[in-house]
């Protein structure tokens, strides 16, 4: 150990380790200490840990046998041990029989962890049978409720709540719940803050369940956080407030929430809540996961930050790349707005790309975008950027018309019939004169209002 601070902090995660898996091995210790088992630091820190009355093994196996012995003797902890290490497979072969014998075993002896667990397995059918027994469950989760455990207390009250193996009763989910919540259980807190919103099983009152929502926020990390924010953003639950929502989506962001990052950095770009700062909603946007769940959502923002030149410089490659990006990672609007840049001629050489364009849309509308599939539809009939095939232009049409594109529904509301509108049309670019589907990017000015005039194709 290189200092003694050092020395108290690996010795303060090794007993938080061992607080939840009631045990350490030598390897757990050599691990933390990036060192190897048999080596005399590692020795060193085992009889530390043995001397505050933590159990430390040589390893897993080392570990079932001692609390096979124990549990032999009547130790309810042993058993409590052993049913874990059984439906685990730690130490010994997975036996689901097994682990739920032992299970049984400590809770009969009292043990509140194992009726806990058992309630568990019964609600969500994860013992031997694999179906739901909430009868069971109902009976052990009220044996370890009544003991003080907030997991069963919460588990308890959403029975009732959701008239789960019971019968539905607000006033008794509310009692459970405000249990847990009263032991800073941030779940229930959250649920309990939904009921006084509602008056479901208390008097209606918003000031209280703000003070649970915010007691849960405060208890339940970026998650609760995050809701939060969506409530004062929104105004929905409890009165509306931006600053706060910015002040709760930030501490969801610096726990590492995705969600919270880009809602903070949407505040960023609007000055709702906050001060106006593209240069911080860039930062939060580009922050987020490129493998992610919410990469794409991230992307599509960074690729109108830079189509639109707020916080960078206007650059229509990279608004393109982002945009890519975002259909990369499963979003067809992210092809479909990389599309409408080639189309426009938001390009290097500011001349429409019209073979690019067309694989973008086919890429959106593989993915049933409807105004991609309109426009895929416009190209075919036009013969811009592919071979021109009114056949195929009359399928993506009506695709586009039936998906709800609203360009398609336009169009054909002002024909009798698809069929005339290609016999009309087909052979012949649809007149660019026409007002009803002038193209928009022709004669563009680079200002804002043709920003403005962009945004209404990227919804």
């Amino acid at each position: 150990m290189h200092s003694s601070r050092n020395g108290a902090e690996l010795l303060q995660r090794l007993s938080e380790k061992a607080g939840d898996n009631g045990y350490l091995t030598l390897w757990d210790i050599s691990y933390a200490m990036d060192k190897t088992a048999d080596s005399e630091p590692v020795a060193a820190v085992a009889q530390l840990l043995g001397a505050a009355g933590i159990r430390v093994f040589m390893d897993e196996e080392a570990a079932a046998g001692y609390f096979l012995r124990a549990a032999g003797q009547g130790d309810s902890d042993a058993m409590l041990m052993l049913g874990k290490m059984y439906r685990y497979g730690t130490g010994v072969r997975k036996d689901g029989e097994e682990s739920l014998k032992w299970y049984r075993s400590a809770a009969e002896q009292g043990s509140m962890e194992a009726r806990s667990l058992l309630g568990d397995i019964y609600r969500y059918g994860k013992g031997v049978a694999g179906k739901p027994d909430l009868t069971e469950a109902l009976r052990w989760y009220t044996m370890a409720a009544e003991q003080g455990d907030a997991g069963a207390q919460r588990s308890l009250g959403e029975m009732y709540f959701g008239g789960c193996g019971v019968r539905q009763d607000y006033a008794e989910a509310a009692k459970w719940l405000g249990m847990a919540a009263d032991q800073n259980d941030a779940s229930a807190q959250w649920q309990l803050g939904s009921m006084y919103s509602a008056g479901q099983g208390v008097p209606a009152d918003p000031f209280r369940a703000e003070d649970w929502y915010v007691r849960a926020a405060g208890n339940g990390g970026g998650s609760y956080q995050k809701l939060l924010g969506d409530m004062y953003l929104s105004g929905k639950g409890i009165p509306r407030d931006f600053v706060e929502a910015a002040c709760w989506y930030r501490q969801a962001a610096d726990s590492g929430d995705e969600d919270a990052m880009i809602a903070l950095a949407d505040m960023y770009c609007s000055g709702i809540g906050v001060r106006k700062d593209y240069a911080m909603a860039l930062s939060l946007y580009e922050e987020v996961d490129d493998c992610g769940g919410k990469a794409a959502e991230a992307a599509l923002r960074l690729g109108d930050m830079y189509r639109r030149g707020e916080g960078v410089g206007r650059d229509y490659e990279n608004a393109i790349y982002y945009y890519c990006q975002a259909g990369e990672c499963g979003s067809s609007e992210g092809w479909y707005r990389a599309g409408r840049m080639y189309e426009n001629g938001h390009t290097s050489d500011g001349e429409p790309w019209y073979g690019d364009a067309a694989e973008k849309y086919e890429e959106a509308a593989n993915d049933g975008h409807a105004e991609a599939q309109f426009r895929l539809g416009m190209m075919y009939l036009e013969g811009r950027g592919v071979k021109q095939d009114c056949g195929e232009a009359e399928c993506l049409l009506e695709e586009a018309y039936s998906s709800g594109s609203p360009s398609a529904e336009k169009m054909f509301s002002c024909e009798d019939d698809i069929l005339s509108m290609i016999a009309e049309r087909g052979g012949d670019a649809y007149d660019s004169d026409d007002e009803e589907y002038e193209d928009e990017s022709e004669d563009e000015d680079e200002d804002e209002d043709e920003d403005e005039d962009e945004d209404e194709y990227f919804s």
